[in-house]
C-alpha cells in the first residue's frame, strides 16, 4: 500500500512539472519588446530578479510609414521641422507620413511608454516613474538632444535695480508662497530699495514646471507655491512688455532666444547656482556647456523598439542633420557638431545603443553622451576647430559635454580657468 502511495505521488509530481514545462518561454525574441537590452535585462534573463518585470504587456503596432510626435511643440523646433519634412525626405525611398500633437508632456511619455507614439518632444527629462512605467512595458527610453535653450531672468537695464547677480537661493525667498520680500533691497541691502514685481510663465506652459521645480526644490510646481502677486502669462512677449512698459523693479522670466529677440529691452541677471561658480551670465557657451544654472536641453525621446523602425530612424535622422540651422534661425542654442554627428551614428546603427556607458541612472539611453577617452581609441580625431577640453573628472571630450541629469541642469559643464569665465 505505501509502495502504491509513492508510486501515485512520484506520478503526480511528474505531471505538475510536464505541464509546467509547456509554459515555459524558450527565450526567444518578443517581437512586442526591444531587441536591445540592458545590463539588468540579461541579468534578468539568467534568473536575477531585480531586474525590470512585467515584460509580457501586449503593445498595440504600429502603423507602416506612420510617425508620430506628443508633447508640448507649440512653436518648437519640431512643429518647424515636421512641417516641412516632406521635402527633406523626398529621396528616402520610405512613405512616411509624420505628425505631431499638442500634449502635456506626461500625457505623451504615457503614450510613448504604452506603445501608442513613437516620439515625445520635451523640454524637461522623463521623470524616472515615467522611465519604470515603460520598463514595464518591456521599452528601454532613449534621448535625444537637438538643441538647448534657458530661462533668463530679466530687468530693464543694468541701472534698474542696483545689482545684476542673485542667487538660486535668494530666487526661492522672492518667489516661495507667502514671500514677505516687496523691495529689492530686502533681497540683499546693496540692490536700490526700488519696488519688487515679478512676471514669467502661466502654469499651463511647460516652463513654468521647469524654472520653478529647479528654484523651489519641489517636482510638480502650482501657482499656489508662488507668491500672491505673480503675473503669469502663456505669452512670453507679454512678459517682455511688462519689464519694457514699467518704470523700473519688474523681474521677468522669458526663454534665452525670446532675449535674444529684444535684447535692447532686457537685462539678464546673472545667476550663483552656489556650487563655487559665483555669477553666471546666460550666453551661447554657457548654455551649452549647462554652466548656466538654467540651462535646458530641447530633448526628442523614443525607445529602442521605436528606432527598430526605419520611418523613426529615417525621422530622426533628418531632423539631426536639421537641427543647427532650425535652433539658430529661431535664437536657440545649436547642438555641437560632435554631439550631432555620434547621436547621428548611433541612429544608423541603433545596436551601437546597447552600450552600458550611455545608460543614465535613471535607466535612460542619452544618445547624445560623447564617446569617453578609452572609448575613442581608433576613432576619428577631434574635427577641424575642435579643441580637446578636460571634462568633470578629468575627463577628455571635444567640447563640453551636456549634462543630462534635468530640464533645469543640475548637472554643469567643465569649469572655465578664473579669468575666462563668463
Amino acid at each position: 500500500m505505501r509502495l502504491r502511495t509513492l508510486l501515485l505521488s512520484f506520478a503526480a509530481v511528474l505531471a505538475i512539472a510536464v505541464a509546467g514545462c509547456d509554459g515555459v518561454d524558450d527565450g526567444g525574441a518578443d517581437e512586442k519588446g526591444d531587441t536591445l537590452t540592458t545590463p539588468e535585462e540579461r541579468a534578468e534573463a539568467e534568473g536575477d530578479e531585480q531586474g525590470p518585470q512585467d515584460r509580457d504587456v501586449e503593445l498595440p503596432p504600429r502603423p507602416a510609414g506612420e510617425v508620430v510626435v506628443e508633447g508640448q511643440i507649440d512653436g518648437s523646433l519640431t512643429e518647424q521641422f515636421t512641417t516641412g519634412f516632406a521635402g527633406t525626405a523626398a529621396t528616402s525611398g520610405l512613405n512616411i507620413n509624420p505628425s505631431i500633437r499638442a500634449t502635456d508632456e506626461g500625457v505623451g511619455f504615457t503614450d510613448l511608454c504604452d506603445g501608442r507614439i513613437d516620439i515625445v518632444d520635451a523640454s524637461r527629462a522623463i521623470a524616472p516613474e515615467e522611465v519604470e512605467r515603460c520598463e514595464r512595458n518591456g521599452l528601454q527610453v532613449v534621448e535625444f538632444q537637438v538643441g538647448y535653450d534657458a530661462a533668463v531672468f530679466a530687468t530693464k537695464n543694468e541701472t534698474d535695480v542696483g545689482a545684476d547677480c542673485v542667487s538660486i537661493s535668494e530666487l526661492r525667498e522672492v518667489y516661495v508662497a507667502g514671500s514677505p520680500i516687496e523691495a529689492w533691497n530686502q533681497i540683499e541691502p546693496f540692490f536700490f530699495p526700488v519696488q519688487l514685481d515679478t512676471a514669467g510663465p502661466d502654469e499651463s506652459t511647460s516652463d513654468f514646471g521647469s524654472v520653478f521645480s529647479r528654484i523651489l526644490g519641489i517636482p510638480n510646481p502650482t501657482q499656489a507655491d508662488l507668491r500672491e502677486d505673480y503675473q503669469g502669462f502663456t505669452d512670453e512677449r507679454e512678459v517682455k512688455n511688462e519689464v519694457k512698459n514699467n518704470p523700473k523693479g519688474v523681474l521677468g522670466i522669458v526663454g534665452f532666444s525670446l532675449y535674444g529677440q529684444y535684447e535692447e529691452f532686457l537685462r539678464p541677471l546673472e545667476i550663483d547656482n552656489e556650487r563655487g561658480d559665483s555669477c553666471v551670465f546666460p550666453s551661447v557657451e554657457t548654455i551649452s556647456s549647462l554652466l548656466y544654472p538654467f540651462s535646458r536641453g530641447l530633448r526628442l525621446y523614443t525607445t529602442t523598439r521605436g528606432l527598430q523602425r526605419a520611418e523613426v530612424r529615417e525621422y530622426l535622422t533628418r531632423f539631426l542633420e536639421t537641427a543647427q540651422e532650425l535652433a539658430t534661425l529661431n535664437d536657440f542654442v545649436a547642438l555641437p557638431d560632435p554631439i550631432r554627428r555620434v547621436q547621428l551614428r548611433r541612429i544608423d546603427n541603433p545596436t551601437a545603443l546597447d552600450d552600458p556607458n550611455l545608460v543614465d541612472e535613471n535607466g535612460v539611453i542619452v544618445a547624445a553622451r560623447l564617446p569617453q577617452p578609452e572609448e575613442l581609441g581608433a576613432q576619428q580625431d577631434p574635427g577641424e576647430g575642435e579643441t580637446p577640453t578636460e571634462g568633470a573628472g578629468g575627463q577628455t571630450t571635444t567640447v563640453p559635454a551636456p549634462g543630462t541629469g534635468g530640464t533645469i541642469a543640475e548637472e554643469r559643464g567643465p569649469d572655465a580657468d578664473d579669468d575666462s569665465n563668463p
